[in-house]
Parts: structure tokens; sequence; C-alpha cells
């Protein structure tokens, strides 16, 4: 999903389509619980923000408008939040454990379990800003008997020192369901 100067069309996959024109994505959803879910968790990260850090911008996408069309296809508007950190390879991040911070600590206020970590949905603006994107199979309002276990899966962990030595040539795998991995994927900058 790298931005081109020359062609606004990416890959798309089963799930969806993506388009970036004038810093708007058009995210295009043909299931209707993926639309729902990422609808549902960007509504409410913007509702309930709590900037517990301090950082100057909202580290998630906003949603710009959302449509559905005969039930058939779903699509929302949002704010284009730079490149994944996987494809950047020379823009420093600003802020980078603040912003990482702020963004577990919303996922844990809103009660979210996020399980997508990798270095495909963790971006970065040309400013060196961070967000945290895609969120169709983010879980949002687990059942509140599970709040303990949200709250320590957001957790700074005390092995962190083990993310250095996870590899960036996967774009997955190995960084999923680490919140606090995100601190690494930027380390080939």
């Amino acid at each position: 999903m790298i931005k081109l100067d020359h062609d606004p069309y990416y890959v798309f996959d089963s799930k969806k389509r993506l388009t970036i024109e004038n810093n708007i994505v058009r995210k295009r959803f043909p299931v209707a619980a993926y639309y729902l879910n990422e609808l549902t968790c960007l509504k409410l990260l913007k509702k309930n923000f709590i900037n517990t850090t301090g950082i100057n911008h909202f580290p998630f996408p906003e949603i710009i408008s959302h449509s559905t069309t005969y039930g058939l296809l779903y699509e929302i508007k949002m704010s284009y939040c730079g490149i994944p950190a996987f494809y950047n390879n020379a823009i420093k991040p600003k802020n980078l454990k603040n912003t990482v911070q702020c963004i577990c600590d919303n996922l844990k206020y809103n009660n979210f379990l996020y399980k997508d970590f990798n270095a495909t949905n963790i971006c970065i603006d040309r400013a060196g800003a961070v967000y945290l994107i895609d969120f169709e199979e983010c879980i949002p309002k687990i059942k509140p008997h599970l709040k303990d276990i949200i709250s320590e899966y957001y957790e700074y962990p005390k092995d962190i020192g083990e993310y250095n030595k996870m590899p960036l040539t996967h774009k997955a795998g190995v960084w999923k369901k680490r919140p606090w991995s995100m601190l690494y994927m930027f380390k080939h900058v």
C-alpha cells in the first residue's frame, strides 16, 4: 500500500480494495463484518480518544465518510496515514515511544483486542508521525470480565529487548499479538 504519485490504485486481496488519492484512502469491503468492525473501531477511537502522552496527532485513520451500495459493497473514506513501516527506509519516527503508548492506551481504554500488529499496519507520514491502521479484524468491546486480560495485553513488556531480534523481512508472523513490537518496526531507518 505504498502511495505512488503515478498510480493511485493498489493491489487488493479478497477482503478489500484500497485506493488513495489526494490524501484520502478509499477502502472497500465486500464483506459486511469487516466494514462494520473497521467503522465501529474508528468511530469509537475518535469519540473516546485520550491523549495520555501529549502527542500532537491522532494516531489512527479519521473517517471522512462511509457508505454501502445495495448491501453488497461497503466503503469507508478515511485520512491517509502515510506509508507502512515495512516499506519505509528514510523517515525517522518522531516521539515513537509516546505514540505507541498512546495507541496502546486507547485500544485498552476502548476495550479492543487488536491482533494484527505488523509492519504493514503501522504507518508513518512525511513528518514522522506514526499511526495504527487496519481495524477490520479488530475485536471491539471485549466482554467486561476479560478487561484484566486486555489490560495485561497492552502493558509494556518486561522482555522488550527480545523484539529487537525479530526480523522485518516477514510482514506479519512474529509481530502479531505483540503491541509493543511497534517500537522496533522502524529499526532499519
